[in-house]
């Protein structure tokens, strides 16, 4: 009995070349792979957002490429990051923002935020949210700069120490008035 081989050497030929094929583009497709693999790995950092007395740490993961720097904006209830991409493609960038350095807020709760990649709104994602901080997965376009997240309330107006010291104050000055009219009735 002969093989279908024996008897169409063209198949034969056939088989080879197209086992050679599956080969070549098993071996391609794992280039690929390790090459989208390496392009995917985050370089993570840990920005200083500072503004008066205050400083607010900002962890940062950039895929393809790194946040550099960051500024506080209060007259614009914003802050912006500045951003080097390894290449000309696009990332990802995910960032916990505290809340005391900037929020979105209304009376019935978070709102979202206004990100724009540099003067362009671009797409984000919260992927978490507590008291304390929110954490933004921000799209980065391919040569962009700078994100600038834009919220309801950046930084507290008053430090926290001259509340405390003008609730004293206060305290002290009616505490003093009551006094004198105490006395003045006795």
């Amino acid at each position: 009995m002969r093989s279908p081989e024996q008897d169409n050497p063209n198949l034969s030929d056939c088989l080879r070349n197209n086992v050679f094929s599956i080969v070549a583009l098993c071996v391609l497709s794992a280039s690929s792979l390790a090459l989208f693999m390496g392009n995917a790995s985050a370089e993570e950092a840990t920005l200083i957002a500072k503004y008066n007395e205050f400083a607010f740490n900002v962890t940062t993961s950039m895929s393809n490429g790194a946040a550099t720097a960051i500024q506080v904006s209060p007259d614009f209830t914003s802050i912006t990051i500045d951003v080097r991409p390894a290449d000309t493609q696009p990332g990802d960038l995910i960032v916990t923002l505290p809340r005391d350095l900037i929020d979105a807020k209304d009376s019935r709760g978070d709102i979202s935020f206004v990100v724009l990649a540099g003067i362009t709104e671009t797409d984000y994602e919260q992927l978490a949210s507590s008291e304390s901080e929110r954490q933004l997965k921000i799209s980065v376009p391919a040569r962009a700069e700078s994100i600038e997240i834009i919220g309801t309330t950046v930084v507290p107006e008053f430090p926290i120490g001259m509340i405390g010291a003008i609730a004293a104050g206060i305290g002290t000055g009616i505490l003093v008035a009551r006094t004198k009219l105490f006395n003045r009735g006795h």
